[in-house]
């Protein structure tokens, strides 16, 4: 079948935003497109009037039970107008077109990629077209080989930039074979050996015309961990657990004094989740070569109705010094790694807490602090976050980063709430970057929603001002929304 939504959002000081959605259902695929149009001036460029819209679109076929194909699209006439309309806070649009194959354990994935960068900064910024991205993944049977289960994967990535930008092909082999044994004391061992081969071939190496590079490199891996959990019953409906792990990663140190360009792993933080990693490194463009050892101790008090209490603490300590390898910042730059650690509280659904932490290895001090919390008590459902990040010598991070970010929704009734929001800025340029009011009415057939709205952001950015947001749903049918 298909189905089409025709709409507007009405403004007092502009004109009205024309809205439409169309959607089509085959037996094996599904299309979906929505879209808006409107003639209004960019905020800080005059009187100039000019078309201004945006399009989005999904699609995907089920070609049979082993493959399936899609494609993603979003675009914008300009930088502003999607925050400027409230259509999405997203910094970077991105176009897909892809297919997929699964089959048991395998899989394998191909697509090309363009991206619409929607910052609105002085310097260019640079979002190079992926033509093609490849990722695939092949597993063995359990203990198929000497106990263990063999592991394969294939990937490639060429990245396009038009104009004097750098262009760059990487393909990348990885051959591995994994054990787990538990021993009769307790330990659980992990045994993981691995080999990895890269090829990359560069043109334009870092903006230079005609400085083109073709790089090889490969290295074996060996990662061993351990881990003890200790479990004993404390109440008869509580149990409680430790355990300690320890992991220790060799690798061949790799010469990297070479012209392979660091696309995928600049964005370099360590903490709780990836502290274990046998690569903290993000992507492939850069390795962790050096031979490592990560220590570290996990807590956690259980109840039969799920609530829960857990803790972990670790850190990493690096063999050799002989070089650093990860940028400031990051919490690997120095021989001991940074202190990291992570606290979570569930309590029976309607509580909850994550805290994750970052404490200098030398001075203990504060790097790195975020804090998410949900609770829902009697009529009132609360959510809030919260970040401190410190400044980073030597980067062009000079300022301490701290924001506070709150919602509180109050049921009125079955049917009635009212949600409000506060964005505030605790750094050094302190105060309120966006406050949202909001009253909804949600009954079997329609719901209505209307939204006052304040930011408080640079105008360039299309986002410095008040709006108002009346939203009318009719059940199975569609929704009309119009704002000023």
């Amino acid at each position: 079948g298909i189905d089409a939504t025709v709409g507007a959002r009405v403004y007092s000081a502009e004109t009205p935003l024309l809205l439409g959605e169309v959607r089509k259902r085959f037996d094996d695929a599904s299309v979906e497109f929505s879209s808006g149009l409107t003639y209004s001036e960019r905020n800080g460029l005059g009187d100039k009037q000019e078309i201004r819209g945006h399009l989005f679109g999904e699609g995907l076929w089920n070609i049979n039970e082993k493959w399936r194909s899609g494609f993603n699209i979003e675009y914008a006439s300009d930088d502003q107008y999607m925050r400027q309309y409230d259509i999405t806070s997203e910094d970077v649009l991105e176009n897909e077109l892809y297919v997929e194959r699964f089959d048991n354990r395998d899989y394998v994935s191909m697509s090309v990629l363009d991206f619409q960068d929607l910052r609105v900064i002085d310097r260019v910024t640079d979002q190079p077209q992926i033509l093609p991205e490849i990722e695939s993944w092949f597993y063995g049977d359990p203990n198929a080989i000497l106990g263990g289960r063999w592991s394969a994967s294939l990937s490639a990535l060429g990245l396009r930039r038009d104009g004097n930008g750098q262009d760059s092909f990487r393909t990348t082999a990885d051959l591995g074979w994994e054990k787990r044994h538990v021993m009769d004391v307790g330990l659980v061992n992990t045994l993981n050996l691995s080999v990895r081969g890269d090829l990359y071939s560069t043109n334009d190496l870092d903006g230079n015309q005609n400085t083109d590079s073709r790089e090889a490199r490969a290295f074996p891996t060996a990662h061993f961990e351990t881990r003890l959990p200790l479990a004993k019953p404390v109440r008869p409906t509580t149990t409680a657990i430790i355990e300690p792990v320890v992991s220790v990663t060799a690798r061949t140190n790799i010469n990297e004094d070479n012209d392979i360009p660091n696309e995928d792993s600049q964005d370099v933080q360590i903490d709780a989740s990836n502290l274990f990693d046998v690569d903290r490194f993000p992507g492939y463009d850069r390795v962790e070569d050096q031979s490592h050892t990560t220590y570290g101790v996990r807590a956690g008090l259980y109840e039969n109705d799920g609530s829960k209490f857990e803790a972990f603490l670790g850190q990493s300590y690096r063999f050799s010094n002989d070089e650093e390898i990860f940028p400031q910042g990051s919490g690997l730059e120095t021989q001991s790694s940074d202190v990291v650690g992570e606290v979570t509280f569930d309590y029976k659904k309607d509580y909850s807490l994550d805290y994750r932490f970052q404490f200098g290895s030398e001075d203990f001090r504060s790097k790195r602090h975020e804090l998410d919390a949900t609770a829902s008590f009697w009529r009132f459902d609360v959510n809030s976050s919260y970040l401190y990040a410190k400044a980073l010598e030597g980067t062009d991070i000079t300022e301490n980063r701290e924001q506070l970010n709150t919602t509180v929704r109050t049921r009125l009734n079955d049917e009635w709430s009212f949600t409000t929001n506060a964005l505030y800025d605790l750094g050094q340029d302190q105060g309120l970057r966006r406050s949202r009011f909001g009253l909804n009415y949600d009954g079997q057939c329609i719901s209505i929603g209307a939204t006052m709205q304040r930011n408080l952001t640079e105008e360039e950015a299309g986002e410095n001002s008040t709006e108002f947001f009346v939203r009318v749903g009719l059940k199975n049918l569609g929704e009309f929304e119009g704002g000023q």
